[in-house]
């Protein structure tokens, strides 16, 4: 028994030795040759078992690890083109009591320090690709062929990566299109994070760590917790302080816990929840991050506007994007926004807030607050993101001017010529169209101080304004200004260049006309007003066609100047339509190049061509001319100079000369004036003609009167003048012509008071130069013959007035001067039959007496002529007194012998 028991003890122990020769002979083999084909195709067929295709380039034997494959290659049974994961070198743990039940022998893969890829869903975008080096896991396999990875270490993009989860294979009987579909969703949330984490960088790897739970039959009921942390990473070229992420994906549904990212001194931080399977989502975020450290990030077209901006503090953002049963099928977002010390297209404000609201198409602002040096705006607002269209109410005191790059061209336009000390006071509601400058509109109140509006400067206003598609009403205007005040309104289209006006003035409307544009003040610039005006004006102006320009005035004012005419005070109304501007004005101290007059009535119009009308004057001055009263009607023609007068005149002085009336028909050009002139009672001194006509010259101040001709004392005169009226001393020259003038009438006319009696008719000749009415400067020579008269009544003849009585002179002639205010004369001969007188001497303006007569008889007779002589010497006689008045005495005989009057 005992032999029997050893003999099998060593039968045994050989058959032992034996096999175990064999296995180590057999490990031997399979460690240096590897698996057979038939060893390979069953370590398959224990794959396939459990739903997966393998694919290896070798399974050997290794002392140390056990079963090794390289390069193995896994994939679905059913997509066996879509490997699922690959691995240079994976340890297989069999479960030999698997096998013998004809089971999946394959319990586990180890790796250790190896490669490991897993394919992700394709989108364009991300990675295709997960692979990680030097990696450490161990997979094992279910029953139900679930893969669990009880752990999975190694190193991402640089990133320390731990993962932990299960998955378990699809076994529904699918098409391989649809499995092929599936298969590119089944891991695209995880792809598009890889490919995220791709793009960072740092210098003390992250951790990544990811614990999941995936049933590839239903990818959404799965459940993935991700957790990243790291300090000093770069992102797509943006330095992170530090970063921390904690998210979960749980039955479709992705749940930030927290993310949370510093950089610049700022924080980022990202919480919600998104359920893809009821398609509600809540996320919120806030920063105080600054945008120039976030620019890297940016779209070109954001980076580009945000480097027209300038942040000097971190802004405060807040927002949440909300879509649940309470929002209905519109997602909501809200926010806030609060930046300070900003700098946006060259403009400086303090800060700015605002809180945002989006539902659908509707975006709306609400307490929006922006601070300048200068003031502020609040306000609120919606905009619709289809339309484009928005509305706005807001209340500002910041300055319109500071704000010019932010307005639409027309608005910008109408703004840009306003400057205020202190801003203006607006209260407004606003609409327009983002996209449509045209249809930008505004309700507002203004109300401003210490202004100028296209340099017209302003102590106040305030009005309400109203703009529709460039057309701006204003309304209940107050305009403030030193020189007086304006109210009433205004409409202005701005394309058409039209204004529209019912204003009621106090200010000189001159600037005021400069407020609504250059052509506006070059139509006013012709007109001047003083500090004193009170006007109405209704209408409408139209500054491209002034055909279309109707308008009505009516206004009072003081020093007004219009082209060249000065009026101390005005009273006009005023009318334009058709092209013609039609004033009825009443004007005193009117003054014009040439001309003055104390008080005018005027009616008048003014076209593009010329001015006509007629006048009523009193108190009027020309050339050195005044005229008590005139009136006559007048055209002025703007394209040569012309102006054509047809006055009458009465009570006319000048140049020592007057006139109870006249009328002249004037052409007036180029300095020039030509006039036909007529009048009654012209006189020089006490000289006066009835009648008389002449042509008148007036050129560079110098009047010259030609064809003058007049009824003088029942006789003729005729002559011409030149006057100087461009001294002071208006000097003239006169030559005058006379034809038988009554003596009797002439001595009436110049003296002072009635004398004695002579007759007679006068001609001759005058040469006269003076300087005004001062006749201390009149000096001239004449020459005079009268015939058919009594004269010896004349003082000058002294008591042969009395002796000859009424004895008609046959022949009287003499020359004279006259100067220093006297008429002189050396040869008065006088002859009536066989008497002759002889007299010389002079009589000044007064009529002051200063002359010699000499009487002879028969001076023409024959023998004794030489007793006249002496007979003449006895009768020489001194002529003193006035002509009024006249004394004289005998030169060479007694007192006592003479006669006495």
């Amino acid at each position: 028994m005992n032999g029997g028991v050893k003999s099998f003890a060593k039968w045994a122990l050989r058959l032992l030795l034996l096999v175990v020769l064999a296995v180590a002979s057999l490990l031997v083999y399979l460690d240096i040759h590897g698996f057979p084909p038939a060893l390979v195709n069953l370590v398959a067929k224990q794959f396939a078992q459990a739903g997966y295709r393998m694919q290896v380039s070798s399974i050997h034997f290794d002392w140390s690890r056990g079963v090794v494959a390289s390069d193995m290659v896994l994939a679905d049974a059913k997509t066996p083109t879509e490997p699922i994961g690959r691995v240079d070198e994976v340890q297989l743990k069999f479960d030999l009591r698997r096998l013998w039940q004809d089971r999946n022998a394959i319990r586990a893969l180890r790796i250790a320090n190896a490669n490991l890829s897993i394919p992700l869903a394709a989108d364009g975008k991300s990675a295709t690709q997960f692979t990680t080096q030097g990696a450490f896991a161990t997979l094992r396999f279910d029953e139900d062929g679930t893969i669990r990875i009880e752990q999975l270490v190694g190193v991402y993009c640089g990133i320390n990566l731990g993962v932990r989860g299960s998955i378990k294979p699809s076994k529904a009987t699918t098409s391989p299109e649809d499995q092929r579909e599936r298969l590119r969703g089944r891991f695209a949330f995880v792809a598009k994070a890889l490919h995220e984490l791709n793009s960072l960088q740092a210098a003390e790897p992250p951790q990544l760590d990811v614990d999941f739970n995936l049933d590839l039959a239903r990818p959404w009921a799965g459940r993935v917790a991700v957790k990243l942390e790291g300090q000093k990473v770069q992102y797509r070229g943006l330095d992170v302080d530090s970063i921390w992420v904690h998210l979960e994906m749980r039955e479709a549904a992705i749940n930030i816990t927290a993310c949370e990212l510093t950089a610049g001194g700022g924080a980022l931080s990202i919480s919600g929840q998104y359920d893809v399977g009821q398609g509600q989502f809540d996320l919120k975020l806030a920063s105080t991050i600054h945008p120039s450290v976030l620019a890297p990030l940016l779209p070109e077209k954001a980076a580009a506007m945000m480097r027209e901006v300038r942040v000097g503090q971190r802004p405060k953002l807040t927002a949440r994007y909300l879509l649940s049963p309470a929002t209905g099928t519109q997602p909501k977002l809200t926010g806030t926004v609060e930046l300070g010390d900003l700098e946006l297209r060259g403009t400086q404000f303090r800060s700015i807030y605002a809180q945002v609201e989006n539902v659908g198409q509707e975006l709306f602002i609400r307490d929006a607050l922006i601070i300048m040096a200068d003031g502020r705006l609040a306000g609120h607002g919606q905009y619709n993101l289809k339309t484009t269209g928005f509305t706005y109410e807001l209340e500002s005191t910041l300055n319109p001017g500071k704000l010019l790059v932010f307005m639409p061209p027309g608005v910008r336009d109408f703004v840009a010529p306003s400057w205020f000390e202190k801003s203006p006071h607006i209260k407004a509601n606003v609409t327009g169209d983002l996209v449509d400058p045209e249809k930008f509109a505004y309700d507002a109140d203004v109300a401003t101080k210490n202004g100028s509006y296209r340099g017209v400067a302003f102590g106040s206003a305030s009005a309400k304004l109203q703009l529709r598609r460039n057309k701006l009403e204003v309304r209940d205007i107050v305009f403030a200004r030193e020189d007086g005040d304006v109210q009433g309104q205004v409409m202005i289209d701005f394309p058409r260049q039209q204004v529209q006006f019912d204003v009621r003035t106090s200010a000189n409307p001159v600037p005021l006309a400069a407020m609504l544009g250059p052509k506006a003040a070059e139509f006013a610039t012709p007109y001047r007003f003083g500090p004193y005006t009170r006007g109405t004006a209704v209408g409408m102006a139209d500054f491209n066609d002034a055909s279309a320009t109707a308008w009505s005035a009516e206004f009072t004012n003081r020093q007004v100047r219009a082209w060249d005419i000065v009026a101390d005070q005005t009273h006009a109304r005023l009318w334009f339509t058709n092209n013609v501007l039609h004033i009825i004005a009443k004007a005193g101290k009117v003054e014009y190049p040439s001309l003055h007059a104390d008080r005018v009535w005027a009616d008048f119009q003014i076209t593009t061509n010329n001015i006509r009308g007629t006048a009523d004057a009193l108190g009027v001055g020309a050339w050195g001319l005044t005229a008590g009263h005139a009136t006559g009607s007048f055209a002025y023609v703007y394209a040569d100079s012309r102006l054509s007068l047809d006055a009458k005149a009465e009570q006319i002085k000048g140049y020592s000369l007057t006139a109870a009336t006249g009328s002249a028909q004037v052409v007036a050009f180029s300095n020039v004036v030509q006039a036909a002139v007529q009048t009654t009672d012209f006189g020089w001194w006490r000289l006066k003609a009835a009648t008389a006509t002449g042509d008148i010259l007036i050129s560079n101040q110098n009047l010259a009167v030609n064809n003058f001709a007049g009824a003088l004392y029942d006789g003729k005169i005729r002559g011409f003048a030149l006057f100087d009226g461009s001294a002071d001393s208006q000097k003239y020259e006169i030559n005058l012509w006379v034809e038988r003038s009554s003596i009797e009438s002439l001595l009436d006319g110049i003296r002072e008071k009635p004398g004695r009696r002579m007759t007679g008719f006068l001609t001759g000749d005058l040469q006269l130069q003076g300087a005004g009415a001062d006749l201390a400067d009149l000096r001239g020579t004449g020459r005079l013959a009268i015939t058919d008269g009594v004269i010896w009544r004349a003082a000058i003849f002294g008591p042969f007035s009395h002796i000859l009585g009424d004895t008609k002179a046959t022949d009287a002639r003499c020359s004279f001067t006259i100067g220093d205010r006297l008429l002189k004369t050396d040869d008065i001969e006088v002859a009536a039959g066989a008497f002759t007188a002889k007299s010389r001497g002079t009589v000044d303006f007064n009529g002051k007496l200063d002359f010699r007569v000499q009487a002879q008889f028969l001076r023409s007779w024959p023998g004794i002529n030489l007793i006249t002589v002496l007979l003449g010497k006895v009768l020489e006689y001194k002529v003193g007194g006035t002509l009024a008045d006249p004394n004289y005495r005998a030169v060479n005989l007694p007192k006592e012998l003479l006669p006495h009057d």
